[in-house]
């Protein structure tokens, strides 16, 4: 049983991995992708870098650093999610079960409703 598991492994869901184990918490990162930022194709504005990179080269930072730490990364789907003493996470391929449970799924982008025929 872990600790806390963490259900996405883009930025937030890393992030979050690399405080619980450092608080000395048997940690899990449960994720099917890198998220959103995994298509960007230049990111220079973020806190620490020194050149542009991609998302895809920044994710694969993070997920090296929580690599480093030995925070067990698992690429898979969830599918379910039960709360029976403890949080059961089902995912296509095996069920895991955990303390605590953190969701770092992102959000959909949402396009804003501009209607085209008002364009400048």
């Amino acid at each position: 049983m872990y600790d806390v598991t963490i259900i996405g492994k883009g930025p937030a869901g890393i992030s979050a991995s690399l405080y619980t184990k450092r608080a000395g918490l048997n940690t899990l990162i449960i994720g099917k992708d890198g998220g959103a930022l995994e298509g960007a194709e230049k990111i220079e504005n973020y806190y620490g870098l020194d050149k542009a990179l991609t998302g895809k080269e920044l994710i694969l930072r993070g997920i090296r650093q929580a690599e480093e730490l030995n925070i067990e990364i698992i690429t898979d789907e969830v599918v379910d999610i039960k709360n029976e003493n403890c949080y059961k996470i089902l995912t296509r391929k095996n069920t895991y079960e955990s303390k605590t449970l953190i969701l770092a799924t992102g959000s959909n982008r949402k396009t804003p409703k501009i209607s085209r025929t008002n364009r400048i």
